[in-house]
């Protein structure tokens, strides 16, 4: 169990990792700040906890794909914005929603002859038909939003 001055000696640590600065910004003196500083950071409880702190700091700084979402939208939808910046972020916002076709060319041992890979993650499910005809010999996989099942074509 930590004490007050403990818990205050590793939130300011946290903020400044220096254990001297932290231990006399926890209230222990000036004359003692340097070895109390030093012993703390030997105790698990205290190093546990500093890292505790850090940790939920680091989650706090880290912008969340909806943050970072939320912020290109905002941008779009600015008028006062420059047309590029605006098109820009309209742009990021697709990649992130998965509006584009990503093509893989691999090739497939079984036969020795090179395929096509279609990763296909749309706001709306592809016409197969469009499909069919951008990939009439590949194997083509296409993934559907909303985690339905994927509908997978192979070569005869």
């Amino acid at each position: 169990m930590l004490t007050k001055k403990q818990m205050l000696f590793c939130e300011n640590y946290a903020a400044d990792p220096c254990a001297t600065r932290a231990a006399q910004a926890a209230g222990y003196s000036q004359k003692t700040a340097y070895s109390i500083g030093q012993e703390n950071l030997k105790k698990p409880e205290v190093v546990a906890y500093i890292k505790e702190l850090q940790e939920s700091a680091d989650t706090a700084r880290i912008a969340s794909i909806n943050d970072i979402k939320t912020f290109w939208t905002q941008i779009m939808h600015n008028e006062e914005n420059r047309l590029d910046h605006r098109l820009k972020a309209s742009e990021m916002l697709m990649r992130a929603s998965g509006g584009f076709i990503t093509e893989i060319k691999a090739e497939v041992e079984a036969d020795s002859r090179e395929s096509h890979v279609l990763i296909y993650l749309p706001e709306q499910e592809p016409d197969p038909e469009v499909i069919e005809r951008m990939y009439p010999d590949d194997e083509v996989v296409i993934l559907l939003p909303d985690n339905k099942r994927p509908v997978i074509r192979e070569d005869q």
